[in-house]
């Protein structure tokens, strides 16, 4: 695996779990999911953010679990994916969008990376 895919991955890790702790304690996150539609999967979603970036972290430090990179970037890619609609659905303007297009570009780079 090149080296910064290393440090792709400790961004998009590190961001993970920061939105889904934010996702689990944050009122300000708590209304965005209502308004998005999802308020009964905030929960999930926030648990599968959670997941999702310690999946990378420990398929990176630990070498023989690199289908977990795989695994786990691939599914951040879909979820930030189904985020991008979402945003535009809600008619959230490109600024707000962003985000979301970045990390699924991150993750699905990581992806492609790691079945490389």
């Amino acid at each position: 695996m090149y080296e910064y895919i290393f440090y792709l991955i400790v961004f998009s890790s590190i961001s993970f779990i920061y939105y889904g702790i934010n996702s689990l304690l944050s009122k300000r996150m708590h209304s965005e999911y209502s308004r998005w539609g999802y308020d009964n999967l905030r929960l999930f979603l926030a648990w599968c953010q959670l997941l999702g970036g310690c999946g990378l972290i420990i398929g990176m430090l630990n070498h023989s679990l690199n289908p977990l990179i795989s695994i786990t970037s691939f599914l951040l890619t879909i979820m930030m994916l189904t985020a991008v609609f979402t945003r535009i659905k809600s008619k959230d303007g490109l600024l707000l969008t962003l985000p979301s297009l970045f990390y699924s570009i991150l993750n699905a780079i990581i992806f492609f990376q790691s079945i490389s």
